[in-house]
């Protein structure tokens, strides 16, 4: 049952329950935020983000195409390369600060291929929220 989706619109209500009776505990307002649908009620998904927040919204607010939010950073505390091969000694593309929402297409032997703001390349899956560890997918 758990899966990752991403917000397909740019505001989205999220309820305390599956049903427009139930009060909205907050909005949210940005498009292609990765959330991670852990229940099913009817055409209601309850959804939880990258901070544990959670509540129900309704399907057609939710996108199939996989996002995800940079969670960490180079050892040294600077922002994580972007490198042009899944592998470490590899070209740097771009960085990527913590708190960045990126396009996931591939996901495979613990590397992720993202787009973002017109840079592609590979992350190590670790340092990524909205994928599984040790998930793979093309």
């Amino acid at each position: 049952m758990p899966r990752f989706v991403s917000l397909k619109s740019g505001r989205a209500n999220v309820r305390r329950g599956p049903g427009t009776d139930f009060p909205i505990d907050w909005v949210y307002r940005k498009s292609g935020v990765p959330l991670e649908v852990i229940a099913e009620s009817g055409n209601w998904r309850r959804i939880r983000d990258h901070e544990s927040d959670g509540g129900w919204i309704w399907h057609t607010m939710l996108a199939g195409e996989r996002s995800a939010i940079v969670e960490g950073s180079a050892a040294d505390g600077e922002p994580a390369a972007l490198l042009s091969l899944p592998d470490v000694t590899s070209e740097i593309v771009a960085y990527a600060e913590e708190g960045l929402v990126v396009r996931v297409t591939t996901c495979k032997a613990g590397w992720c291929y993202l787009e973002v703001r017109g840079y592609e390349g590979w992350l190590p899956q670790t340092l990524l929220w909205g994928v599984y560890p040790g998930e793979e997918f093309e």
